[in-house]
């Protein structure tokens, strides 16, 4: 073999260098992959942890708010019960208090 010159030897020096770097960047980026990977494996778990929390509290709250209105609904409804009833009784206390008015004008009239 012929014996290289200091710029060919320099100049192949040069590309070792540049392979044994390349692969030194190809396996820090396999890492930095990685720990991406890792990264949004375990975004991925803690949003699921939160989707899962978020809907207990909305079932929940939607259950409070469910039993609430039932309840409401029926004060309302026994409230208005009431107030018919209370209708009534006023409606059957003012006729009678116009029948007693209009016997009394009879009476006082016809004599």
């Amino acid at each position: 073999m012929a014996q290289l010159t200091v710029e060919e030897r320099l100049s192949r020096l040069e590309g070792v260098y540049e392979h044994l770097a390349t692969k030194t960047d190809i396996a820090n980026l396999n890492t930095e992959i990685a720990n991406v990977r890792t990264n949004i494996t375990s975004l991925e778990s803690g949003l699921r942890t939160d989707m899962a929390n978020s809907e207990a509290r909305l079932s929940a709250g939607t259950a409070s708010l469910e039993t609430g209105m039932k309840s409401e609904m029926a004060n309302f409804r026994t409230e208005l019960r009431e107030m018919e009833v209370r209708l009534t009784r006023w409606m059957i206390g003012s006729m009678a208090v116009w029948a007693a008015v209009i016997i009394g004008a009879i009476r006082i009239l016809g004599g």
